[in-house]
């Protein structure tokens, strides 16, 4: 924060370092989970092409998604995951700072800023480790997310340099093929803004134009049919009461839990952001719930189910975004304790940070040990085909998405870590019954 001496908090810098080491440390401990396996498995046998044809024809239509998990299961070693959680990391905060860049505030430290706006974000999402770091699903939708940002900084910035030109194409590329939800939101706020914002008409009809044509290849890939069968018969009554399971999930637990942190990484934006109106924040407040509500229905109705977390996840961004114009309208309501707020702020989200690390790093180190000791031991372990092996529990994983099976064999989890290790015999998780 700017202080009245003119010199410069050391708060903001500490704050956004500390979230680094948390973000990077957890990262580190995070492993392959659930649906990582098939892929694997898949990716190792018929390569990244094959493997991503295969699943556009056969199970899921967001080709350019599978095609970058594809990629980095293709790679895999002991730093693939650190690799692709550190990229989601560094596009974001590069898009971010850009976007402050643009708005010509008087910002006299971007870089630490984008990373607290990060940081909030990071600590509002739900369900950190199945959104940020699930590498079979997070190119879908954290990747779409980022994705957005970078397109949105490019829009922001006057100059038509070839950057500015390129990125918004294979920005609304990945968005279009990667996430329905997404990218029928981005489409239609685009449309809205080519027509109140002539001037920005010569990147926007281009990118609406890529945006449209690949959102129409995932929306006609057969795998998208068959999956529909593996479905349950839709039920629109069950479909409304998961909805609205899922928007009280979200407005009742998450946005209770993870409200102090959305508070903390806005309030030091308050120097730099001019004041807006109660009407303007009710504007912007009713777009945030509208899309609250929004952003669910398609997986809730399609599946009759709650909305998973990873789908929850622009609500993360949507919330951070709302928090900081709310700071602004504070600006204006109460100018000397909002001031007061914000110096302090960077310092309370670095305590939050410093005791987040105290307790999650035990519990994710303790995990990812006992998932390496896990997968040594079932390549030492010789068995003869048709045997089943009983695992020990895995302990809890904290944020990380866990890799535990199921008690039966049989479980698609179980069978997917059978296929990826290349095992003979079959595995199970012991029961409390065993």
């Amino acid at each position: 924060m700017m202080i009245k001496t003119g010199r410069i908090s050391p708060g903001p810098a500490l704050a956004a370092g500390s979230f680094l080491i948390l973000y990077v440390g957890l990262a580190w401990f995070n492993r392959l989970s659930r649906d990582d396996f098939a892929l694997l498995e898949l990716v190792k046998s018929r390569g990244i092409l094959h493997a991503t044809w295969l699943f556009y024809s056969d199970w899921n239509g967001r080709w350019i998604a599978l095609l970058q998990s594809h990629t980095w299961l293709a790679f895999y070693n002991r730093y693939t995951l650190l690799l692709f959680a550190i990229s989601h990391l560094a596009i974001a905060w590069w898009a971010v700072r850009r976007i402050l860049v643009s708005l010509r505030l008087s910002i006299p430290h971007h870089n630490w800023l984008a990373l607290i706006f990060i940081n909030g974000w990071f600590l509002t999402t739900q369900g950190v480790g199945e959104s940020w770091w699930w590498v079979s699903t997070s190119t879908s939708y954290m990747s779409s997310l980022v994705a957005l940002l970078v397109l949105t900084s490019c829009l922001l910035r006057k100059n038509s340099g070839t950057r500015n030109l390129v990125l918004p194409l294979l920005c609304a590329l990945y968005i279009g093929a990667s996430n329905e939800t997404l990218a029928l939101l981005s489409i239609a706020a685009m449309v809205a803004l080519a027509w109140k914002k002539p001037d920005l008409r010569r990147q926007l009809i281009p990118a609406l134009i890529v945006m449209g044509g690949a959102f129409a290849t995932l929306l006609v890939a057969p795998g998208n049919m068959r999956r529909s069968e593996h479905l349950s018969p839709f039920s629109l009554d069950k479909g409304v009461r998961m909805w609205l399971i899922s928007g009280g999930r979200f407005f009742l637990k998450t946005i209770p839990l993870h409200v102090l942190w959305t508070i903390l990484a806005a309030l030091p934006f308050y120097g730099y952001l001019p004041q807006i109106s109660t009407k303007q924040l009710k504007r912007v407040a009713g777009v945030w719930l509208i899309l609250a509500l929004v952003i669910p229905a398609p997986s809730v109705l399609i599946t009759s189910d709650v909305a998973p977390d990873r789908v929850m996840a622009p609500m993360g961004l949507l919330t951070q975004v709302f928090t900081i114009v709310a700071v602004m309208w504070l600006k204006g309501q109460w100018p000397v304790v909002g001031q007061k707020a914000a110096v302090m702020s960077s310092w309370l989200l670095l305590c939050g940070n410093i005791l987040w690390m105290v307790v999650q790093f035990p519990v994710a180190s303790t995990y990812a040990n006992a998932v390496d000791a896990r997968m040594q031991n079932l390549h030492n372990i010789r068995k003869a085909p048709g045997e089943v092996v009983t695992l020990a529990p895995l302990p809890p994983s904290g944020w990380l998405l866990s890799a535990e099976v199921s008690v039966d064999k049989n479980d698609d989890l179980n069978r997917q870590l059978k296929e990826a290790l290349h095992l003979p015999f079959d595995v199970r998780v012991e029961s409390l019954q065993d």
